[in-house]
């Protein structure tokens, strides 16, 4: 009996001290990850975090730091396979799908990319960034059936703050209308109207949305409509008037032109003391160069369009109109 007791305590012995062993070398291992990420030696980095990842498989912070690395020297593949093993979806992190989502997006693997999306999403719904990357990508794709499911998730999300997010509502739109839903994206608005799930700020700009949705559908007097029942509503917001005097130049309605140019003029001189409205006043221009070529008065087209050009070189940040008035000039 002795003989067995003290066989047992030395093989007892025996595995407890492996396991020692073992455990301190992952300690030395963690020390020298440590050390050569500060050292920035990459390589040597690789070689110790995949030995840690070996005995550590379940430690998502490694393979978080494995997989990090493979992103870093363009292993896209070994990126992805380290983070495919994770099945414990409820310890996942915004880190783990963003480096997913990321490397799927290096190896335009749009499937794949989508389908993390909606993942990413049903954990953090808040995330309007990746929310309007995922719609952008429906969009593009023409994927109907993403777009909607990202929508009702968004949504979901958004009725416990009882509001949408202005950036999701615009990439939403803009999907639809890339894809010619227009009636989708009617009933879209529709609901977002009924529901009243935004902010005050975003209910003059969904009836713009609705009136440019009109306007692409050959519906001209229904879009001007649109835009003037929201004048009134916003009295005389300078956004939805310069809509109205744009409209009118695509129409080369030139009547409506001079209308609406001078009231446009007007609500800038005096909301422009309050607010920055640097792009409403290079819209405002493109629209009265637009107006002179209309009315044939080229020379002053010009001469305006090069006073304006010169003023703004040197600028680091050109604004959406800037662009087209450069255009506009290099062209007549």
């Amino acid at each position: 009996d002795s003989n067995e007791t003290a066989t047992t305590e030395i093989y007892t012995l025996g595995r407890s001290s492996a396991a020692s062993d073992v455990y301190k070398r992952q300690g030395i291992y963690f020390a020298m990850a440590d050390i050569l990420e500060a050292l920035g030696k990459d390589k040597e980095l690789l070689e110790v975090l995949q030995i840690i990842n070996i005995h550590k498989p379940e430690d998502l912070e490694i393979r978080l730091r494995l997989a990090s690395l493979y992103y870093k020297k363009n292993l896209y593949q070994p990126c992805l396979e380290t983070l495919s093993r994770e099945k414990n979806y409820e310890y996942l992190t915004a880190d783990y799908f963003r480096l997913r989502m990321s490397c799927e997006k290096a190896m335009n693997d749009i499937p794949a990319l989508m389908s993390s999306y909606k993942e990413y999403l049903d954990f953090f719904p808040d995330d309007s960034i990746v929310g309007k990357q995922a719609l952008q990508l429906a969009g593009e794709i023409g994927d109907y059936t993403s777009l909607r499911e990202l929508l009702k998730v968004l949504r979901e999300n958004s009725g416990k703050k009882q509001q949408f997010n202005p950036v999701i509502i615009k990439t939403a739109i803009n999907a639809f209308v890339q894809n010619r839903l227009y009636s989708e994206a009617e009933q879209f608005i529709s609901d977002l109207q009924k529901r009243k799930e935004y902010d005050e700020a975003t209910e003059y700009n969904l009836m713009r949305e609705l009136a440019r949705i009109k306007y692409l559908q050959g519906k001209k007097f229904a879009s001007e409509q649109e835009l003037r029942i929201a004048a009134v509503k916003s009295q005389g917001d300078i956004n939805v008037i310069l809509d109205l005097a744009a409209n009118a130049l695509k129409n080369n309605d030139l009547m409506s032109t001079q209308v609406w140019m001078p009231i446009a003029r007007k609500t800038i001189n005096s909301v422009g003391k309050e607010k920055d409205l640097a792009d409403e006043k290079s819209a405002l221009l493109y629209y009265s160069l637009m107006l002179d070529q209309l009315s044939g008065d080229m020379k002053s087209m010009r001469e305006r369009a090069e006073k304006y050009i010169k003023s703004i070189n040197g600028k680091t940040h050109y604004r959406k109109y800037d662009r087209e008035i450069l255009k506009m000039l290099i062209r007549y």
